[in-house]
């Protein structure tokens, strides 16, 4: 008798705790679902370099994994006849995006497409370069979007708008400023 109540209470514990995480999940879906599918954030920084060494750095997709932390490898580049490229980015995580080049203006503008291929979210990001005093003005402007509600709304709780880019943009500045 005794171990029948210790399954049963056990059993209680198991449920309750399953149905807690199940509330949560509803409620950050819930959360995901009023907020936008789509957004637009952007940072730039200006970096002690001239603009055509701060655009080979950027440019040179196959060099990122030296000086961009998380990313381990750059797969399958290939370069089409008008100069823009595709690529794979393969993360710590595991995780893995595609890429394409969009717009290629040397020394100006580059702009990338990147998809997961799983669909989790997409997007694109548009770096400009001009001079600035003190060197190179490198703005980056994210527009992506997240379409599942569950995932857009653990991203919105955990995540700061724009987090990524400004974090690229300070890896990118130390990478240039390497003496």
């Amino acid at each position: 008798m005794a171990e029948k109540r210790k399954s049963s209470r056990a059993m209680k514990i198991v449920a309750g705790v399953l149905s807690m995480l199940a509330f949560v999940c509803a409620g950050v879906w819930i959360y995901g679902m009023t907020q936008d599918e789509t957004h637009t954030a952007s940072g730039s920084i200006v970096i002690n370099a001239k603009v055509a060494d701060v655009f080979a750095r950027q440019a040179d997709v196959e060099g990122q994994p030296a000086w961009r932390s998380g990313l381990m490898a750059v797969h399958g580049y290939k370069t089409g006849d008008d100069g823009k490229a595709e690529w794979q980015e393969e993360w710590a995580d595991g995780d893995t995006l595609n890429f394409r080049t969009l717009e290629l203006e040397k020394d100006r503008r580059i702009k990338v497409k990147l998809d997961h291929p799983r669909g989790v979210f997409y997007g694109t990001w548009t770096f400009e370069f001009e001079p600035a005093e003190g060197g190179t003005r490198v703005t980056i402007t994210e527009e992506g979007g997240i379409p599942n509600a569950l995932i857009r709304g653990v991203h919105t709780l955990t995540a700061s708008p724009g987090e990524t880019l400004k974090k690229h943009l300070a890896e990118l500045k130390a990478a240039c400023e390497v003496k």
